[in-house]
């Protein structure tokens, strides 16, 4: 992180205050990517958190984007069964990559 401490100060806020299920979504970025963030042992938020970001969907030809990518949500499932998809598909609408979470996965 570019940020260490206001990260740190953004995963203990969450721990303690038993936030859940949080995913984040980026975009405007030059590739696509699917990351997963373990937060350290000794925080209070003891499930990993997943960023999905994709470029930009309006780009001008001329910007230099070497990849065009975009991400899609697909939530399935109800209470503890619930589940959410990421996928990100290059710009072709292909999936190049998809990881399944499902909600136990998103909480302390």
């Amino acid at each position: 992180s570019r940020f260490p401490d206001e990260q740190a100060e953004f995963l203990r806020w969450l721990g303690e205050n038993r936030i859940t299920g949080i995913v984040a979504l980026a975009g405007n970025h030059p590739v696509g990517a699917l990351t997963r963030f373990q937060p350290p042992s000794a925080s209070t938020l003891k499930y990993p958190l997943f960023t999905l970001a994709t470029s930009t969907l309006a780009h001008d030809d001329q910007g230099g984007a070497s990849s065009d990518s975009f991400g899609t949500l697909d939530f399935a499932g109800a209470g503890e069964h619930r589940s959410l998809t990421l996928r990100l598909h290059d710009e072709k609408g292909r999936p190049r990559l998809e990881q399944v979470l499902l909600a136990v996965q998103l909480m302390n």
